[in-house]
């Protein structure tokens, strides 16, 4: 007993497990690899039961020597789909050889090789298949609720496969999974609300789902099937992450059999191009639905991917609209009256709509007004300094207050903290708390993994997976990415607000409608400005260039050059600035040589700062063309820049090239 309890860990074990390289396939199907001249390399020992080729006949021949030529023929024309998708290709009811059934045939690229798994046509259900994934779609799209929408995909996954449960799974941020809707047959235990470690899916495993989103383990207690020849130093393993026959992981098939599992099937929900979780189904013995009604249900579960997407993001969009109308209202309170920022009570109560906390502490010019359930005053100073070292002018969460160690402080009161700095630097806060949130988790099974006594201490899978209640201390209710979001955007405008306020008090309280509409105006439309003018760059430097390399080049031109337009116009608080001073900019950056052959000729022009980032566009398309095209491209070119300013007309550049290959003005 001694030895067993000196037994460390090593919880990375199963991360690192080759479970894409294991060398073997499920019997239910056979498989080929083949080079690129159609020579077959290496073949499942499995092969003659299926196509009356041995294994050892078939290796080092033409695939072309015992497979019918029609199927081949079908079989190339797929794979040519492969050098644009990257994934598998299937083919229904193919005749390989003369005098057998039909399979049903993959096919995807593996390295420098073709991989061909093909398995006997299922004898029913492919005709319901289609009507099957059409109804399901309709019924899912009338779901009004993510609750209900979670419920009927199961249901319908259920129905299409046949399994005994579908479940579907969701993972939090620490990577632990909750079954968050069930559909299951009478007699299944329900796993509706438990939770998973996130151990119980290992990293590789993980990175697997998000590259091949389908996998069935058609018969858990069944004996896998060797590929031939044997890895040697000449031959080597073969990456079937994308296979549909790849054998399993023997951690995993412990896995089942503790979970009293006879066979299994689950399907990638991704989105945004995460993973965001799981559908999982389990069947009590042996299930391998025909190869028509997995692919059903595996587009099924791509369009409830998509369509879950879809709605998640419609739901963010309008929290986010409500936080930005109730931001808006906060921020024209403050620029009406700055002093409101000082006062916790008003922060709190306005603060309700946007970030829901139980006390609040603002700190500002080492004043502290606090309101609710907040530490003391020693602990909110530990607080801030700790602040100062940690969220670097950026804003800082934790539902666990007591995780950031304070000199050994045992902190009083809440538990969640959510520090918004609004100073430019790490001096002033924000501090939203919330109180201690007891969590009664219910996991399936004890979510700590059990040592094996043997000397390699192998991290076997949980044996019991009965309901296992874990009570949570010490910690609040988290802080969502949604509220941080807002947080960031209040820092923002209050930063911008204070930032004003202290360089001039007076002028800012004679301006404060202007700056009101200003500030309101900002926070509406910055975000949606910045795209529509990044839109613009990368789609006006996608017509000029041919190659990644150039597309880079133009694009961080024209970035460079509305970079230094900002400058220009911010160096003295957003004046006006000269025209002249855009050509010195672009001709110092790119041919500072060559300054002394550019002239700029006419009457000195003062721009607004609304013209200068623009025309700053313009000189730069003209000046980077004259340098690869026109008169400063060569050794004596010369560019004379004439500035008409006509009053009705408004601003003119008359652009003449002498001694370059252009002879008219570019357009």
């Amino acid at each position: 007993m001694s030895n067993v309890g000196e037994l460390k860990p090593d919880l990375t074990q199963c991360d690192i497990e080759p479970i894409t390289h294991l060398e073997q396939i499920q019997s239910f199907g056979f498989l080929l690899a083949m080079s690129r001249d159609w020579n077959v390399i290496r073949a499942s020992a499995n092969l003659e039961a299926f196509i009356g080729v041995t294994a050892e006949a078939a290796i080092g021949t033409k695939v072309d020597s015992f497979l019918e030529r029609e199927a081949l023929h079908q079989i190339r024309n797929r794979m040519l789909a492969l050098f644009l998708t990257r994934g598998t290709e299937r083919l229904f009811g193919v005749t390989l050889c003369e005098d057998r059934s039909p399979f049903d045939v993959a096919v995807h690229q593996s390295g420098d090789l073709y991989i061909l798994e093909a398995e006997l046509v299922g004898a029913v259900e492919q005709a319901d298949a289609v009507s099957l994934v059409r109804a399901a779609m309709s019924r899912l799209a009338a779901q009004s609720s993510l609750e209900h929408y979670h419920r009927d995909a199961a249901r319908q996954i259920r129905a299409i496969t046949g399994f005994d449960r579908a479940m579907i799974y969701r993972f939090d941020d620490s990577g632990a999974g909750e079954v968050i809707a069930e559909a299951v047959t009478a007699g299944m235990e329900s796993y509706l609300g438990l939770r998973y470690p996130a151990s119980d899916i290992p990293q590789q495993a993980r990175a697997l789902y998000l590259r091949n989103p389908f996998r069935i383990i058609a018969n858990v207690g069944a004996e896998t099937v060797p590929l031939l020849p044997p890895t040697s130093p000449a031959i080597v393993a073969l990456d079937l992450s994308l296979s549909i026959t790849r054998a399993v992981s023997s951690v995993h098939v412990e896995y089942l059999r503790n979970m009293d599992v006879g066979s299994s099937l689950s399907i990638s929900i991704i989105v945004s191009g995460s993973l965001w979780g799981l559908i999982a189904c389990h069947h009590r013995g042996p299930r391998l639905p025909s190869f028509v009604v997995r692919t059903a249900a595996e587009f099924l579960g791509q369009m409830y991917s998509m369509t879950l997407e879809s709605r998640l993001r419609e739901a963010a969009d309008q929290e986010e609209e409500r936080v930005r109308e109730a931001t808006s209202r906060m921020v024209k309170l403050v620029v009406g009256d700055d002093a409101l920022v000082t006062r916790a009570q008003w922060l709190q109560d306005v603060m309700q709509d946007i970030i829901g906390c139980d006390g609040i502490a603002v700190i500002i010019h080492g004043l502290t007004s606090t309101s609710g359930m907040t530490p003391s005053g020693s602990e909110l100073e530990a607080i801030r300094l700790r602040m100062n070292a940690v969220s670097q002018n950026r804003v800082f969460a934790t539902d666990e207050l007591a995780s950031l160690n304070l000199d050994g402080r045992r902190l009083s009161g809440p538990a969640g903290l959510l520090a918004i700095p609004i100073s430019s630097t790490p001096r002033d806060y924000i501090l939203l708390f919330r109180r201690e949130q007891l969590q009664d988790i219910r996991w399936a099974g004890d979510p700590s993994k059990e040592l094996d006594s043997r000397a390699d201490v192998r991290i076997s899978p949980r044996k019991s997976f009965a309901k296992f209640l874990e009570i949570v201390r010490g910690r609040s209710r988290a802080f969502s990415v949604r509220e941080k979001r807002a947080a960031e955007a209040i820092r923002s405008a209050l930063i911008e607000v204070i930032l004003r306020v202290s360089e001039n008090a007076d002028e800012a309280r004679t301006r404060a409608t202007e700056r009101q509409e200003t500030l309101i105006a900002e926070l509406n439309h910055r975000m949606r400005n910045v795209l529509t003018l990044v839109h613009g760059l990368v789609n006006q430097s996608r017509n000029d260039v041919i190659d990644v390399d150039g597309y880079v080049d133009s694009l961080n031109g024209r970035v460079l050059a509305l970079s230094r337009a900002h400058d220009r116009v911010t160096r003295q608080n957003y004046a006006p600035e000269f025209l002249t001073a855009i050509f010195d900019d672009e001709i110092m950056a790119y041919v500072p040589s060559r300054r002394h052959r550019l002239s700029v000729q006419g009457m000195p022009i003062l721009l607004k700062p609304q013209a200068f980032s623009a025309l700053a566009l313009v000189i730069h398309e003209l000046v980077t063309n004259s340098c690869k095209y026109g008169s400063l491209s060569v050794e004596d070119g010369v560019v004379v820049v004439s500035v008409l300013h006509e009053l009705k007309k408004g601003l003119h550049l008359a652009w003449s090239e002498r001694g370059g290959p252009l002879v008219k003005p570019p357009s």
